[in-house]
């Protein structure tokens, strides 16, 4: 297969149950099973999980309607004289047992000005919820169409919180073939750009920033990254030597292994997002739902979050820079702080609730001292001690129970 130019979109969604949710698309006539290649650079317990229906599995939409999505055309047409129009190649849904899936939309390009193409088209069709009059009738926005194609019966919500920040949690893979001719300078605008999703009328600075990645294995071959985007350039001449590669082994380890890395990596993201928000929701919530959230975690950290993911040095290099991109680090401490946090919080209520326990228990000892008492002085009349003398001697005795038990009470709180 030739290198393509192509822009895959990432669009996270967090369902209730992996499992019902694979036997909805199992049971909508509209979706069938993907047929994805396994990744071949990837270590066993990393390929374990692509392999896997228990861990992962990804659907693919049949019959796609791309008239009702291509809602940006005319607009950008009329309004910036904008010509646009990739092929919507495949919609996939790629779920995995973390109750967390991407539904992804698959653009090829045109040979031309391609990235001015690519970028173009990602800022607008990020936009989820365009003004209205900017659509043509019959035309749905990203959001919409989204939730439309969706089967029915499945618990889903879309991950953002808010119409304004999706384009930010939708991400991006770029691929794009490019003619070597160009000046470092703008080599170095061209691969900001396609990382951050900026389009040329964007004023952007080139600074360094921890938050992006450059890493250029060989002269022909770039890779860039940030939160919102990965791509990967090549460089090429006509009569290039490596041609034949590139158009050949190398899209295909995109397709398989990059492309898979890249998925690991942002369901580690947003798994993680969603444990951080489920333990500080639960931080006056009961035990059992905390241990349920803990166990989950154990679940997710045990057997889809690494740090390693290959031998090889470029696939290791790229996920590496990109993991510490997507701030993942950062995020597993905070998911381990906040459990902390919380564990201590109802360990506190735990607490509160035996102190309360242990007074109602002295409470109940206490009335129980008027039955010892009746029992002691039964006891000691039937021995012909006067009366006054029994009592006396029942109430030293209950007495000196009642302050030996009060004296472990308090050496065991204190």
């Amino acid at each position: 297969m030739n290198y393509q130019n192509k822009s895959i979109f990432y669009i996270p969604i967090q369902f209730s149950d992996y499992n019902k949710t694979v036997t909805c698309f199992n049971n909508d006539e509209s979706w069938e099973k993907a047929k994805t290649p396994s990744p071949s650079y990837l270590l066993p317990y990393v390929t374990k999980i692509a392999k896997s229906p228990e861990y992962y599995q990804c659907f693919e939409k049949k019959n796609i309607n791309a008239s009702e999505l291509y809602i940006y055309k005319n607009w950008l047409e009329s309004q910036f004289n904008l010509h646009i129009n990739p092929t919507l190649e495949k919609i996939r849904f790629s779920c995995f047992a973390t109750n967390i899936a991407f539904l992804e939309y698959w653009f090829a390009f045109e040979d031309g000005d391609v990235v001015s193409d690519m970028l173009n088209f990602a800022y607008w069709f990020k936009r989820a919820k365009p003004k209205n009059e900017w659509l043509d009738q019959g035309t749905k926005s990203l959001f919409d169409y989204s939730l439309d194609i969706m089967p029915a019966g499945i618990n889903m919500k879309m991950f953002f919180t808010s119409e304004k920040v999706f384009k930010y949690d939708c991400k991006c893979f770029h691929t794009v073939k490019v003619s070597g001719k160009y000046s470092q300078e703008e080599l170095d605008d061209l691969l900001h750009r396609l990382s951050r999703n900026y389009n040329f009328s964007f004023a952007s600075a080139l600074d360094e920033s921890e938050h992006d990645m450059i890493y250029k294995p060989y002269s022909y071959d770039i890779w860039c990254g940030s939160p919102d985007a990965m791509a990967n350039v090549v460089l090429y001449e006509d009569k290039d030597r490596n041609l034949n590669f590139i158009n050949g082994h190398k899209y295909d380890q995109i397709l398989s292994d990059h492309h898979f890395m890249y998925l690991f990596l942002l369901n580690q993201r947003f798994s993680l997002l969603k444990y951080l928000s489920a333990v500080s929701e639960n931080d006056t919530g009961s035990r059992k739902s905390l241990d349920n959230i803990i166990k989950e975690s154990v679940k997710f950290k045990t057997t889809f979050s690494f740090r390693v993911v290959s031998d090889d040095l470029l696939y290791q290099s790229i996920y590496s820079k990109m993991y510490h991109i997507l701030s993942l680090d950062q995020l597993i401490e905070d998911t381990l702080e906040n459990e902390k946090q919380a564990e201590f919080e109802l360990s506190k209520n735990k607490s509160r609730t035996e102190d309360n326990l242990s007074v109602l228990l002295l409470g109940l000892s206490f009335l129980s001292l008027f039955s010892a008492l009746t029992d002691a002085t039964s006891f000691f009349d039937r021995v012909n001690i006067q009366n006054n003398i029994s009592t006396l001697i029942s109430i030293l005795c209950v007495l000196i129970i009642f302050l030996i038990c009060c004296y472990k009470i308090f050496i065991d709180n204190k």
